[in-house]
């Protein structure tokens, strides 16, 4: 498969990590791949915008679905042919939410930029929702609190990618 998944635990309201979540002009505060992005009208299902990231890349994403206040996923299109699909969720687990960004390659290249990306991802993804997790929970000090790393089949492993 090629697809990376990482779960980390907040104790935030459902309404403020949403906010957090689609405030595309601000994904450069917690992302730390991303310089700046747009988005043209409203975060919902069709609509379309911009990231820049910090190594002057520039890419058009356009929001594929999208359950207001729970989830989405946006889609973008990396080079030959290869889209990538991040989808972004929260479920409740207790009196926390359990916030999980899921990567997906697809396409004929995908298992080879998998395994360019991997790296990457298995390092930006984490520090992404551990940045999420310091703006929502402003006592919050890395290493003070639990990171669930889940493989695709949903069983804890620290530190595996997959």
């Amino acid at each position: 498969m090629n697809s990376y998944k990482h779960t980390e635990r907040l104790s935030t309201a459902p309404g403020d990590l949403w906010k957090v979540l689609t405030d595309v002009a601000h994904w450069s505060t917690w992302d730390p791949e991303v310089e700046s992005a747009t988005l043209e009208g409203i975060f919902r299902q069709g609509a379309k915008g911009t990231i820049k990231h910090k190594n002057g890349a520039v890419i058009r994403f356009s929001v594929l679905l999208c359950d207001v206040g729970q989830s989405y996923i946006i889609s973008t299109t990396l080079a030959l042919g290869v889209e990538m699909l991040t989808k972004r969720y929260w479920e409740q687990d207790g009196k926390d939410l359990l916030l999980t960004q899921e990567v997906t390659l697809i396409g004929p290249m995908a298992p080879i930029f998998m395994r360019m990306r991997k790296e990457g991802l298995s390092r930006n993804v984490p520090a992404a929702l551990l940045n999420i997790k310091g703006l929502l929970e402003p006592h919050f000090q890395q290493g003070t609190k639990e990171t669930i790393n889940r493989n695709m089949s949903g069983e804890n492993k620290p530190g595996s990618a997959f």
